[in-house]
């Protein structure tokens, strides 16, 4: 054999193997690649799973804030009525047993009243 043919047969069989290492790169491309996607994918849906636990969560709690305040002012709107009542009796139990006096004070009260709002309405 001469040495012309032993380069190219050493030449030829470089280039299988080269050819071979190519397709055995494509091959862990691929491979990776897939694995990639499939890390990707999984994260993808971990993450959308933990979004719409957040979001089911905080509308929960949401909802339990707006229930907690429309409680507390139903109860406040309660307890201002009750207040608002036994002022209400309490005035009228007043007036019942000082007829004389609580004319007597409505009449000063309208006096204080008229004073001030004519001496406002020069200032203006």
């Amino acid at each position: 054999m001469s040495k012309q043919t032993a380069l190219e047969a050493e030449v030829a069989e470089l280039k299988h193997q080269l050819a071979e290492l190519r397709a055995q790169t494509g091959d862990v491309a691929e491979s990776l690649g897939n694995r990639v996607n499939g890390y990707v994918g999984r994260a993808v849906a971990n993450g959308t799973a933990e979004a719409r636990h957040a979001v089911e969560t905080g509308t929960a709690r949401a909802r339990e804030a707006v229930q907690n305040g429309r409680a507390a002012a139903v109860s406040l709107a309660e307890d201002t009525a009750v207040r608002a009542m036994e002022a209400e009796e309490s005035v009228a139990d007043a007036i019942r047993e000082r007829p004389l006096v609580s004319v007597g004070l409505a009449f000063a009260a309208g006096l204080i009243l008229c004073k001030a709002s004519s001496v406002a309405g020069r200032r203006a």
